[in-house]
């Protein structure tokens, strides 16, 4: 900024750190990743200047959806198929639903606190009583070691289904010759996360 005038420079470089966890704060198994991004780059010339975060707060949500493309991705190269809907979320093709909704706590939470809200608030912005649902639901998170959660998963999920079938279940519906015709490309996933953005924002 000189004389009260802020440019922006194109400079190809930041400074972040990924810190992966594996569960949600219900200790659901819940793969994700938080980024923090340091609010400074080197401009050509040497200097230090602060970041302008604007185009990639206004772009989360396809950031977010190539975040996840990638983990689809991976889960077909393991030999699983996958199945997406209209928001371009995927579920592995095969897990049954009990199974999903043991594993879906956090999300439970959430949805029960959203629809109290929108009772209480029926004119408020649907993103906004999302938000808040999420805050006021949201407890300190404490993440054992992976060993630890893995061996509590099993005991629950055996609880809903036998884990074992299951497992075998997986294994054939991932042989089936149609999978990577059902393979989503990045193209596609971008598409589908620009049209959510574009329903949020209307």
């Amino acid at each position: 900024t000189a004389n009260r005038v802020t440019e922006t420079e194109q400079t190809h470089n930041m400074l972040a750190a990924m810190f992966k966890h594996v569960g949600s704060r219900e200790l659901d198994p819940q793969v994700h990743t938080h980024c923090v991004v340091m609010n400074m780059s080197v401009k050509e010339n040497g200097d230090v200047r602060a970041m302008d975060f604007g185009e990639g707060f206004m772009n989360k949500i396809p950031l977010g959806q190539i975040y996840r493309s990638f983990y689809a991705k991976e889960i077909q190269n393991l030999g699983y198929q996958i199945e997406s809907d209209s928001k371009g979320l995927f579920e592995i093709k095969g897990i049954p639903q009990e199974l999903i909704d043991e594993f879906s706590k956090r999300a439970q939470q959430i949805d029960e606190r959203f629809e109290e809200l929108r009772q209480e608030h029926p004119n408020k912005n649907y993103s906004e009583l999302r938000q808040q649902a999420c805050i006021e639901t949201r407890k300190v998170k404490d993440e054992p070691p992976l060993e630890l959660l893995a061996e509590q998963w099993k005991e629950r999920a055996n609880e809903v289904v036998d884990l074992s079938k299951l497992t075998e279940k997986l294994q054939n519906v991932s042989n089936d010759k149609t999978q990577e015709a059902e393979r989503p490309d990045i193209n596609s996933i971008i598409e589908k996360a620009v049209r959510v953005a574009t329903e949020t924002e209307a």
